[in-house]
């Protein structure tokens, strides 16, 4: 038996439908989960939140095999204290849920995510609870039930988990704490979800070498992982730097100055083959914060867009690599309403398009990072058992695809030819399609293996 699903990687511009949060404001000044359409138009407030619900939305939603969003608030609640709490927004059902109060022992301040695993799982961390450095926590979204996976020792492990882990194909999890460690920079670890195991790979010296790591730790094609620190290097403004797993190697690559930028709060993304880009908070050319390109093999950083502040200011979000070509992101300052804007950034012309500006009213103090989550253009499933989901779609990179059990998974084109099959072996897998031309594909699941 085969359940088929259509996949579509676009050629041209099919506006996605982005969804975020914002930190303050709102009916309640405390914060929104919205979404908007990646032409700029349909900008819905669907949840404002209050001091029960939470607040201080400052990081990036995540979307669950169950289709519905997981976030994290860094304060309110309803605990004694109030550490923030763990929800989930369900887009279609339109539903709103609270799962968990954190009180600063079970967890609480989640500045960033979670990240879907290949058991299912949900995978996140929080600055506070657990131990001394906050803790890695899991959900299941079956239950919504919450547990502390690891709990960090502040002056062995770091401390302060700002952002989302990074998922390896052996899936298991690099990344970064921000404060704590040897030398109270900052460390780089490795997390095994399947043993427990917590390894500190690097620890940041504090100075010329860097200070408070931030963001999702890039894997490049050389197999280096890329890091940006918020502080620290020679005019402590961050640097750029690498770290290689297998020979236990860091490299200091360059320092931002304030003209090729200033307080980085993200690690850059890979977008091609020798290709790097990424944002900084403040600095460039006009001073209030840039998109830069990176190129490993020569070690050069480049302007692509230098924020004026009537265009987005202080950009603590990252770019998110759309599957229609371009790059959409949040600022947290500059705009019409000088709270912040969404933008739109082409990287073959350089061009930027301001797609919105927020409000006080709308929610403001953009943090993290949008997803997609829905299109513009409908994608039609085949009617049959629920053998197979997969997400996003359309997808110009990668597709997480998920199975009842072990199955073969298949790619299809138009004509019915194959062109790629994949093994699932343990229900989740994270596919890449970036190979595949523009065009529809069928995706099947076939019988169970074994």
């Amino acid at each position: 038996l085969l359940t088929t699903l259509l996949l579509l990687v676009p050629a041209e511009a099919q506006f996605p439908r982005l969804w975020g949060m914002t930190a303050i404001g709102g009916a309640n000044n405390k914060g929104t989960i919205f979404y908007m359409d990646g032409d700029g138009t349909d900008y819905t407030t669907v949840f404002d939140f209050d001091e029960v619900s939470g607040s201080g939305l400052e990081g990036t939603l995540c979307l669950a095999p169950n289709g519905k969003l997981y976030g994290t608030s860094n304060e309110g609640g309803s605990a004694d204290p109030a550490s923030g709490t763990l929800f989930s927004y369900d887009p279609v059902n339109e539903l709103f849920e609270k799962h968990v109060d954190f009180d600063g022992i079970n967890g609480g301040t989640g500045w960033g995510g979670m990240v879907v695993a290949p058991d299912g799982l949900l995978y996140g961390g929080c600055c506070s609870g657990g131990g001394t450095g906050g803790c890695i926590y899991r959900v299941e979204p079956s239950t919504d039930g919450y547990t502390i996976a690891y709990a960090l020792d502040a002056a062995a492990d770091g401390s302060g988990i700002q952002d989302r882990l990074l998922l390896t194909p052996d899936g298991t999890f690099f990344g970064l704490a921000r404060e704590g460690g040897a030398n109270n920079g900052g460390t780089l670890f490795h997390y095994d979800p399947n043993s427990g195991t917590y390894n500190v790979l690097h620890h940041f010296d504090g100075g010329l070498n860097g200070r408070t790591p931030l963001g999702i730790p890039c894997v490049a094609d050389d197999g280096w992982l890329y890091i940006a620190t918020l502080e620290g290097g020679t005019d402590d403004k961050g640097i750029l730097c690498r770290y290689e797993p297998v020979d236990n190697t860091f490299q200091k690559l360059l320092d931002f100055t304030g003209p090729n930028g200033q307080a980085p709060w993200n690690a850059p993304v890979r977008i091609g083959p020798d290709l790097l880009m990424g944002t900084t908070a403040l600095g460039g050319s006009n001073g209030s914060g840039l998109i830069y390109r990176y190129i490993p093999s020569t070690n050069t950083l480049s302007e692509a867009y230098s924020f004026n502040g009537l265009d987005g200011g202080v950009l603590h979000g990252n770019i998110h690599r759309s599957a229609d070509g371009t790059f959409y992101g949040m600022s947290n300052a500059g705009g019409t309403g000088f709270v912040g804007t969404i933008y739109r950034f082409d990287p073959q012309t350089n061009g930027l398009n301001t797609l919105h500006s927020l409000s006080m009213l709308e929610g403001y103090g953009a943090q993290g990072d949008m997803i997609e989550v829905g299109n513009a253009v409908s994608v039609t499933e085949h009617a049959g058992p629920r053998r197979l989901t997969l997400f996003p779609n359309p997808a110009a990179d990668h597709i997480t695809v998920r199975t009842e059990g072990a199955r073969p998974v298949r790619i299809r084109d138009a004509m019915g030819r194959m062109v790629a099959m994949y093994s699932v072996k343990s229900s989740i897998a994270l596919i890449d399609v970036e190979a595949l031309s523009p065009g529809v594909y069928s995706v099947e699941a076939g019988s169970a293996i074994g």
